[in-house]
């Protein structure tokens, strides 16, 4: 029970400290070779993101070009030993730094595996493959305060 609550909360720092564009903290989550990778398509991994080593991973997460958030659903863990395997589904809202972009929705899941480390049995990611089964954009421009009116005209409506 302990090693899944671990695990539980591993996840949600994973999250957390990813959409605070923390990269020390999301780096230090991963062994010192593990490593994050996505799917350009479904089954190809060949052509996807792939980072490796701590030092890549957290510049990774600094130099993202968006900010997001990751919404996570429980994830299903098998334990053997010091390794275990999860798949958790997740979706994440994301927008790109750049005016006019278009914010992002993912749908999809995470497959990964964790090892537990050091004196203190630390779990720890070692492989992470994001999946998406659904991707979708919209330009949202925002609001636009006063509608081109200054004050005056708002008062004679």
């Amino acid at each position: 029970m302990e090693d899944r609550l671990a695990i539980l909360e591993l996840e949600g720092l994973y999250a957390r400290f990813f959409d605070d564009h923390d990269g020390a903290a999301w780096a230090a989550l991963f062994t010192p070779d593990g490593v994050y990778r996505s799917r350009e398509r479904r089954s190809d991994l060949s052509t996807g993101t792939s980072v490796r080593g701590r030092e890549s991973l957290h510049a990774f997460c600094n130099d993202a070009p968006y900010t997001g958030i990751h919404l996570m659903h429980l994830p299903q863990i098998s334990i053997d030993g010091d390794r275990a395997r999860s798949r958790a589904h997740m979706e994440w809202f994301g927008s790109f730094d750049t005016p006019g972009s278009s914010s992002k929705r993912l749908v999809g899941y995470y497959d990964v595996e964790y090892m537990r480390v050091g004196s203190a049995s630390v779990w720890q990611i070692s492989d992470r493959v994001t999946t998406t089964f659904m991707a979708e954009s919209r330009i949202v421009h925002g609001y636009v305060s006063g509608n081109g009116l200054d004050a005056a005209d708002t008062r004679r409506m």
